[in-house]
């Protein structure tokens, strides 16, 4: 569906959907496959969507929730909220908040000037993030932040491999990282 500026909502498609317009909102739920949306100043809400969900948008919210493939986000100055993605996440946004729970693989986020919150990480976490906090909850797997005037907190880490690795950065902000009992770590400040 390709529009200049109509709002769009769909659901239950059982094949592949394609949503494009700017300035309205995309609604689309219960999606049979892949999900692309392209909403330029479009709010864009997604839900029960049984395949990968590709989403590019500016300065409005982003919601989704309940993806059974991967998700990418591509955004400017828009909040993301990211609930029960089964697979892989991918994250750019800038200057507002990006929320995520249950993401069933590994999660990037890259969010310039935003806060960043996940919590239940089933794989691997890569997060770049300058001026306002990181707070990472309930991970599985390495954990790797590089953040510029923040605060970094990881805590109730429920995992970590044996070939994990963690790697926190971060500038003008404390780090605080509680490591499950009887880790054994080398630690370099």
């Amino acid at each position: 569906i390709n529009s200049e500026s109509a709002e769009l909502e769909v659901s239950q498609i059982e094949k592949n959907a394609n949503l494009n317009t700017t300035f309205n909102p995309i609604r689309a739920t219960d999606i049979g496959n892949d999900l692309s949306i392209n909403g330029k100043s479009c709010s864009v809400t997604a839900a029960r969507v049984k395949g990968d969900v590709t989403v590019e948008s500016s300065f409005n919210a982003v919601r989704l929730r309940d993806i059974e493939g991967k998700l990418k986000v591509q955004s400017s100055s828009a909040s993301v909220d990211a609930y029960n993605i089964a697979n892989e996440a991918e994250i750019t946004t800038t200057f507002n908040p990006v929320n995520v729970e249950k993401i069933g693989g590994n999660l990037t986020i890259n969010n310039s000037s935003g806060t960043v919150e996940a919590t239940d990480i089933s794989g691997d976490v890569t997060i770049a993030n300058t001026f306002n906090p990181v707070r990472l909850k309930q991970t599985s797997g390495s954990i790797n932040v590089k953040s510029q005037s923040a605060p970094v907190i990881v805590s109730d880490i429920r995992t970590l491999p044996s070939a994990a690795e963690i790697d926190i950065t971060t500038s003008f902000g404390k780090i605080e990282l509680v490591l499950p009992a009887g880790t054994e770590a080398a630690v370099q400040a």
